[in-house]
């Protein structure tokens, strides 16, 4: 997951732990905390532009959830109904 040192993106990989997943966070720590990621998560400090450490992200994970892309859907379909 990207975006999981922030509020939003803690929280999900708090609840993705307790369902019994593995989580991979891929962080640059802009905006957030290390403190933050759940114990059970692995945390890679790197930017998701940098090629070698997406791809060290990649080798373990089976899917990607992108916080940011996620919030901004949810703001999309926020709008439709105000």
């Amino acid at each position: 997951m990207t975006g999981g040192v922030g509020y939003i993106g803690s929280w999900v990989t708090k609840l993705l732990c307790d369902s019994g997943h593995q989580v991979v966070v891929l962080d640059n720590l802009s905006h957030g905390y290390k403190e933050n990621v759940d114990k059970r998560a692995k945390l890679i400090i790197g930017d998701i532009a940098d090629p070698k450490k997406t791809k060290e992200a990649l080798k373990i994970v089976v899917w990607v959830m992108l916080i940011i892309a996620a919030i901004l859907v949810l703001i999309g379909a926020i709008r439709l109904f105000l």
